[in-house]
């Protein structure tokens, strides 16, 4: 006698071994394997130098950031020694001219306006020798140097002889900074948003939720301040429970 393999009972199992396998597929897709890749983000906090206290508690907290470090300030090698031994990726914070005065700035360690191929690599030089773990540089200020092209040409120069990235803190809208980096050739990137503006609890928050909508690559500046490290030490482990990557600056500066 002929069977139809139709039958109710045929499809009753059929259905019952789609409804496992769906199951099963549905079980791997939300593995660990198949989540979404973590947003690498990175912060910088900027100013290091003029505490030692701060930069322990950085690193006694674990947090994952770069150090820019002021040059010719008081605690300067001390920081870039504790912040190097910890693990933590050290940069030199270099002073370049504003557009409002330039007066207050040391010209041994500073960049400025005007300045020759040889006088720019002067003042890195001295700056350098204050940072010595230093692997890349951002810039103080510098809302008036980073616009020159000749001068920022001159300093990329010289940062690619010395194996350094650049990280432009855009202090400016028109700064030719990051540009002048990737035409030399060196890795550069470009701050995202600045964390720390508005030195209060909330606000600091608040940047940081707009760091990690930014996406993949975005770069925040801080500052080496009580507040600031405060709310990092309890928004950024939270975060990276949340899908956040926490990497150094370098890790996100590109040479194109």
């Amino acid at each position: 006698m002929r069977v139809d393999w139709w039958d109710s009972g045929r499809i009753a199992r059929v259905r019952s071994l789609l409804c496992v396998l769906t199951f099963l597929w549905a079980g791997l897709d939300a593995s660990p394997e198949r989540r979404d890749k973590p947003i690498r983000l990175a912060i910088v906090l900027d100013d290091a130098g003029n505490s030692v206290s701060l930069v322990e508690e950085i690193v006694e907290a674990s947090l994952m950031v770069t150090i820019a470090i002021l040059p010719a300030v008081e605690y300067a090698r001390q920081c870039d020694r504790i912040a190097h031994e910890a693990g933590l990726e050290v940069m030199l914070h270099l002073p370049m001219e504003p557009l409002d005065s330039r007066e207050f700035l040391d010209r041994d360690h500073s960049i400025f306006t005007g300045m020759t191929a040889f006088e720019v690599a002067s003042s890195l030089c001295h700056a350098l020798r204050c940072v010595p773990h230093a692997r890349g540089v951002n810039n103080h200020m510098g809302s008036l140097a980073t616009q020159d092209q000749v001068v920022m040409e001159h300093l990329m120069q010289e940062l690619k002889r010395c194996g350094l990235f650049f990280l432009d803190s855009v202090c400016v809208d028109h700064s030719v900074a990051a540009r002048m980096a990737r035409k030399v050739g060196i890795p550069a990137g470009q701050r995202s948003v600045f964390l720390d503006n508005v030195n209060e609890h909330d606000a600091i928050v608040e940047q940081l939720e707009k760091l990690r909508k930014m996406g993949d690559g975005a770069v925040g500046i801080g500052h080496v301040r009580p507040e600031t490290v405060k709310v990092l030490k309890e928004r950024m482990p939270a975060m990276a429970r949340q899908g956040v990557e926490w990497v150094f600056c370098s890790d996100l500066c590109e040479t194109r």
